[in-house]
């Protein structure tokens, strides 16, 4: 442009300018949100492996399960929530767990394997 003497109008840079630097910074955003996302699926799928390796019988307490879940979110580095929605968390786990049953008593849910959920319940109330 300067070999034609040919000059933007303050107003029309500043405007381009503006445009250059809203695109690239939603760009960047998009790339933690990727970022961040597969982050997340990493460490549901090591929940996943956590539960499926774990010795039965057994009774996971959901709450337990949403620290760990919120433990390997911060070892892999991703932006950790204060609070993880463990209902959101327990919908998950029993879509992609199909053998898992959910179990609310009182307050506490608890997941076991519905084919071990009788052993489970007596080693982890022997007295009932």
């Amino acid at each position: 442009m300067h070999a034609q003497d040919a000059y933007y109008h303050a107003p029309c840079l500043t405007a381009l300018y503006n445009r250059v630097r809203n695109s690239s910074s939603k760009g960047e955003e998009k790339n933690e949100n990727t970022s961040q996302n597969s982050l997340e699926a990493i460490a549901l799928a090591e929940l996943f492996m956590y539960i499926e390796e774990a010795p039965r019988p057994v009774v996971f307490l959901l709450s337990d399960l949403a620290k760990t879940y919120s433990r390997l979110l911060e070892q892999l580095g991703a932006n950790v929530p204060s609070r993880v929605n463990s209902i959101r968390l327990k919908d998950r786990l029993l879509t992609q767990i199909p053998e898992l049953g959910a179990y609310t008593e009182g307050k506490e849910v608890k997941l076991a394997f519905t084919t071990d959920i009788g052993a489970a319940l007596i080693t982890v109330c022997p007295n009932s």
